[in-house]
């Protein structure tokens, strides 16, 4: 295993007790291009200052305090956040992940990166336009391995995200940073591997002065989704000061004029 993977798959118990709060988004169903008929969402606010793509972790769609994030950022954002459940109901349950091989087939199968930006780009951003209209900006967050779809997503060359943010994220590398075609916020937990440097080695300078890098000490790796204890005043005041962070990165980089 890569030691970009290894705060992913061996660090942070997950939380089974039901977090603190409840939960105020809605459960849809798109009509999905791919081969699956329908792309279920969560859809969270209803605000037209922003529009916002959320792709989850590893531990996927029902997560309690993934929809909570979501719903808080939508709230700050004055704005309107969707997570599509790009596994389809077959996210990830074992852990700690004993199986290497087992996980990497189940990426590659059910968590395909590539998958994921073509239900955003084929189902998401149209349901997002006609709900918010053409003239709403996108951005885009993702947690852990959604963090790895933002990057990869911002560098497709039909991006239409004015920005993305990465909590907590995994499997990055320098090469899928240096591509991005918007600016990105990195927000790794203490034990997530190194990624400053990431944002150095993009060519555009001006580019590159727009993103940001802020690691949370004090929090492991998972510390805004199934990993999050609530309960842990600690914990709960990083939590939101990600999901503070988030807003301000996203709302200074969607301003209109």
């Amino acid at each position: 295993m890569s030691s970009k993977d290894e705060a992913c798959c061996r660090q942070g118990t997950p939380v089974d007790h039901m977090p603190v709060g409840a939960t105020v988004g809605t459960v849809q169903k798109l009509q999905s291009s791919s081969a699956d008929s329908q792309l279920p969402i969560y859809k969270t606010g209803s605000g037209r200052r922003v529009g916002i793509v959320a792709a989850y972790d590893i531990f996927g769609f029902e997560v309690e305090q993934t929809r909570l994030f979501c719903d808080e950022l939508a709230a700050a954002v004055d704005g309107t956040v969707v997570m599509p459940d790009y596994f389809r109901g077959r996210a990830w349950k074992q852990f700690p992940i004993e199986d290497q091989a087992e996980f990497f087939k189940w990426i590659g199968e059910v968590a395909d990166a590539g998958k994921a930006i073509r239900d955003t780009f084929d189902t998401v951003i149209p349901y997002m336009r006609q709900q918010l209209g053409d003239d709403c900006p996108v951005a885009i967050i993702g947690f852990c391995w959604g963090g790895w779809v933002v990057a990869l997503t911002l560098a497709d060359s039909s991006n239409p995200f004015a920005c993305g943010v990465g909590l907590h994220p995994s499997r990055q590398s320098a090469e899928d940073i240096a591509k991005i075609r918007a600016p990105i916020a990195l927000f790794p937990a203490e034990n997530d591997p190194e990624m400053a440097e990431f944002l150095d080695g993009i060519p555009d300078k001006e580019l590159a002065a727009r993103c940001l890098h802020k690691r949370f000490i004090g929090v492991q790796h998972g510390f805004c989704t199934k990993r999050s204890d609530r309960e842990k005043p600690d914990t709960l005041a990083k939590v939101q000061e990600a999901n503070q962070d988030t807003a301000e990165f996203i709302l200074e980089r969607t301003r209109r004029n």
